[in-house]
């Protein structure tokens, strides 16, 4: 993965770290962009809670892999993109 990949996985990151918020749920859908490329959209839903149990606050933000292929089974990395960064959802 090129350094500049890894710099914006570690900047969408920052944003939990920042706001102290709790353990991250990832769910992940792929994109087929063309047969031999396809991208694959990274969600990071994240919900607080009060003392009491209750939602007090949702988070959500993804990040975008852009896969190529390479060989039959081999896919690599293309580019890594910050989709939306991680706020609060609005209702």
């Amino acid at each position: 993965m090129k350094p500049e990949d890894v710099a914006t996985i570690q900047s969408f990151f920052s944003s939990v770290n920042d706001n102290l918020l709790g353990k991250l749920e990832v769910n992940f859908r792929e994109v087929e962009i063309a047969n031999n490329q396809r991208q694959v959209i990274a969600d990071f839903p994240v919900v607080d809670y009060k003392e009491d149990h209750s939602v007090s606050k949702i988070y959500a933000g993804n990040l975008l892999f852009t896969l190529q292929k390479s060989a039959f089974f081999h896919w690599e990395i293309e580019h890594v993109a910050i989709g939306q960064t991680i706020n609060e959802v609005k209702s």
